[in-house]
């Protein structure tokens, strides 16, 4: 019922996290259209690193979805993290029964 796209804001590979995001974007959007118009926030992680900032701003400024910070280290943002996401839960109502993928 709602996506959480956890990204990495200090890759070791110093990849752009804004690509990152916009790959996987991609991705979801050519699999599913409608798993793609599900609300969604983005999850900023690693931010106890350094130049995890400089890939927060990216994010923020280069996407429309809430974005939030977190470090599971020093647990910043964890519990914003879940208050939005049950936010966000309560918002989208109860499961769509008849669009729900059958267990395998």
């Amino acid at each position: 019922r709602v996506l959480i796209h956890v990204v990495d804001a200090a890759p070791l590979d110093n990849s752009d996290p804004l690509e990152a995001y916009r790959h996987i974007r991609e991705e979801l959007d050519a699999y599913s259209h409608e798993l793609a118009d599900k609300p969604e926030l983005v999850a900023a992680s690693k931010m106890d690193l350094p130049d995890a900032e400089d890939g927060l701003e990216r994010l923020q400024q280069g996407i429309d979805s809430e974005v939030i910070p977190v470090s599971s280290t020093s647990g910043r943002g964890l519990k914003q993290l879940v208050s939005r996401s049950l936010d966000l839960l309560e918002q989208a109502g109860p499961e769509d029964t008849q669009t729900r993928r059958p267990e395998l």
